[in-house]
């Protein structure tokens, strides 16, 4: 499944599809993490439009519980994309040793 930075269109979507957008903060730090695996959570088993623009700070917590949603999206036979994850976001995803490109690939 691959990483996907680029507008999507949900209207492209079959009617019997469930999509979900989630739209994430500024600072995915170790205070939001909670609130991102409850959302992630929430809307299991559906496909999952992700909204990085914003993103300016990843950690370690937040970091896999996205992996995490990744490999889970991936074995559910589930669509997950990314869209407009920034540098300054995949830098950190590289620091804390889960690029989100490795997983998705898997």
């Amino acid at each position: 499944m691959p990483l996907s930075l680029e507008p999507h269109d949900t209207t492209t979507e079959s009617a019997e599809l469930t999509t979900s957008d989630l739209v994430l903060p500024r600072r995915l730090d170790s205070k939001y993490a909670p609130e991102l695996v409850r959302q992630l959570t929430d809307v299991r088993g559906s496909t999952l439009i992700v909204d990085a623009r914003e993103v300016e700070l990843i950690g370690m917590q937040c970091a896999i519980a996205l992996a995490s949603a990744v490999k889970t999206w991936c074995a559910d036979d589930k669509k997950l994309e990314i869209l407009g994850l920034s540098e300054t976001g995949a830098l950190d995803l590289r620091n804390l040793g889960l690029p989100l490109e490795d997983a998705l690939s898997s």
